[in-house]
């Protein structure tokens, strides 16, 4: 069982769950004490309730003791009988005129309303019981929903007793007083007919009751350790309250819950665990128990603490083997460490992670991607020399990973792009070729080869060196023939060579260039035709204005067996031979 790693914090757990389920020598006295309980008994177990220590005790008792001097005098004093169902409702009313105060619907501490006299429905019943009892009047309690009330019992008859308003004793013989209930609590009278909604609660259940609405008080405080350990008092006492939703399994649960919001995950498995032990039949801790796990492992991811995030959920595996959301977890808790230790360059550890991954997940896929990841990651920034070992033993286990398969083809092309960016074009092909002996035909590397033959083309053109240019692009075209940007700067290397032929006055050698381009270019066939039809008819127009009409009529003649189909050429031509004949 997976238990605080940290010492100090398991005894401060432990520490804590024991002063909620420990009882003190007082408590203990309370549960043992049986009933009925004595005037002075009730008293003292309504204030230990109330949560009153042990040195204010006796300053509040002597309150207690003030009021039942002060009713005996007014029940003598008011020649009272000694019948007890005049004396039971002469207190309620004498209790309404000289000492409650007001409502308030959360006041149950017997204390609090010894201080201000505040009162709700629960504290003013208590405190009624407790004075009845000096009087040797049997006030018991009867508890609704959301609702507590006293009642007196005599031989033959019950008569109940709504605390909260002076005109409350017997309320179901006067509406009037109904009504004055209702508006002042909220609740209805359920009457003695209605059995079904009622139940009678003994002096015990009566003190569990200012426990329960502790409980619920110190809840609503986030005091999770005291409101629980005031449901446990009370449910040791009375067990678990009719009509109240305040169980104890209910309250504990709600604390475990509590230990969970504030990311106190272990201690909330520890007092899994302890609940587990001392309340065997308890179903909703144990039901707890995975709720921790899932949101404690979710807690630590966020926290990018994978490891611990690891170890938890594993643990959480034991209790729920297969469970799809602790699974999710766990893939997503080892993927970040995965990717964590790649990020840090820790690529041994995130190789480990990955085996232990692959042992615990078998089925995900994902963890053989992200083995191919680590590999590509880890040559990143080393040698061509040291990377190449590293992609050898890592394809002979996957040798037909296109991912591997690429990232090995860049192991060559990165350097020999920067070889080109450098015009070391020659170096970069020598490498890339080195690539294709290990690599062979893979299209990244012959494609990385074409652009250096075309970047190492376009620079020689620049430089006038087009014959080479040609050649250079002419090696790519040969790797890829139907490359529209290598056929393209083909064409345009080839037109830039003619027009520089043309202007050197080389017009063999700008013919054959002419011919080699409207043979061969699929795109720019009239760009070849144009330059050579504007050559000839620019330089035969030159030598017929010069008189040199035969001269004219060659370079026409020229022309046309380049281009036969060009009208100017043909044109011009006629015009000339026609001056010709004319002279």
């Amino acid at each position: 069982m997976l238990m605080p790693t940290n010492i100090l914090s398991q005894s401060t757990m432990e520490k804590e769950f024991e002063t909620i389920i420990m009882l003190s020598d007082h408590e203990k006295r309370m549960v043992n004490t049986n009933e009925p309980y004595t005037y002075d008994n009730y008293a003292t177990f309504a204030l230990l309730a109330s949560g009153v220590q042990q040195k204010e005790m006796t300053r509040f008792k002597r309150s207690i003791d003030s009021i039942t001097r002060d009713l005996s005098v007014a029940l003598e004093t008011q020649k009272v009988s000694g019948q007890t169902i005049e004396r039971a409702e002469f207190i309620l009313h004498w209790l309404h005129i000289w000492f409650f105060r007001s409502y308030k619907a959360k006041q149950t501490r017997l204390d609090t309303i010894l201080q201000n006299r505040d009162f709700n429905c629960v504290s003013s019943s208590v405190l009624y019981a407790i004075v009845c009892r000096k009087f040797a009047i049997n006030i018991t309690g009867v508890i609704v929903k959301d609702h507590a009330f006293s009642q007196l019992k005599l031989s033959t008859q019950k008569i109940d007793v709504e605390t909260t308003i002076k005109y409350g004793f017997d309320p179901s013989t006067r509406k009037d007083i109904l009504d004055q209930f209702g508006q002042l609590t909220g609740f209805a009278y359920v009457p003695q007919r209605n059995y079904q909604a009622r139940s009678e609660i003994s002096d015990k259940q009566m003190i569990s009751l200012i426990y329960s609405n502790r409980y619920k008080t110190l809840s609503d405080q986030n005091r999770h350790a005291e409101a629980a350990r005031a449901l446990h008092l009370g449910w040791h006492l009375a067990g678990d309250l009719p009509r109240n939703t305040n169980s104890w399994e209910s309250g504990l649960s709600n604390y475990i819950i509590s230990l969970d919001h504030a990311k106190r995950y272990s201690d909330a498995l520890f007092v899994i665990e302890k609940s587990l032990d001392l309340f065997p039949y308890m179903k909703q801790p144990r039901q707890l128990r995975y709720n921790v796990y899932v949101n404690w492992s979710y807690h630590l991811l966020k926290s990018n603490q994978f490891m611990q995030g690891i170890q938890v959920v594993e643990t959480g595996l034991q209790e729920y083997p297969k469970d799809r959301r602790l699974e999710q977890n766990l893939r997503a808790a080892y993927i970040d460490q995965i990717q964590l230790s790649v990020r840090n360059g820790q690529f041994k550890k995130a190789k480990q992670s990955i085996t232990k991954a692959k042992l615990a997940l078998p089925k995900e896929e994902i963890f053989d991607q992200l083995s191919v990841n680590v590999i590509v990651e880890s040559t990143k920034g080393l040698s061509v020399e040291e990377s190449v070992p590293i992609f050898r033993k890592a394809l002979r286990d996957k040798p037909n990973d296109k991912i591997l398969l690429e990232a090995f083809a860049f192991v060559y092309i990165d350097p020999a792009q920067k070889l080109a960016n450098q015009r070391q074009f020659l170096k970069a092909i020598k490498l890339l070729e080195k690539g294709e002996e290990v690599l062979p035909s893979l299209h990244q590397l012959l494609k990385a080869k074409t652009l250096v033959y075309n970047n190492w083309a376009l620079e020689l053109a620049k430089l006038q060196k087009f014959e080479s240019a040609v050649k250079i692009i002419e090696n790519g075209v040969s790797i890829k023939p139907t490359d529209k940007t290598l056929l393209n700067n083909w064409d345009a290397i080839m037109l830039d060579w003619a027009n520089f032929c043309f202007k050197k006055n080389q017009s063999d050698q700008a013919g054959q260039i002419i011919v080699k381009g409207i043979n061969r270019s699929k795109r720019n066939r009239r760009k070849f035709e144009n330059i050579a039809e504007a050559y000839y008819n620019n330089q035969a127009v030159r030598s017929l204005n010069s008189g040199k009409t035969k001269e004219g009529i060659q370079y026409l003649e020229s022309g046309l067996k380049l281009i036969p189909k060009s009208s100017i050429l043909r044109r011009n031509l006629n015009l000339a031979r026609q001056k010709k004949g004319d002279n």
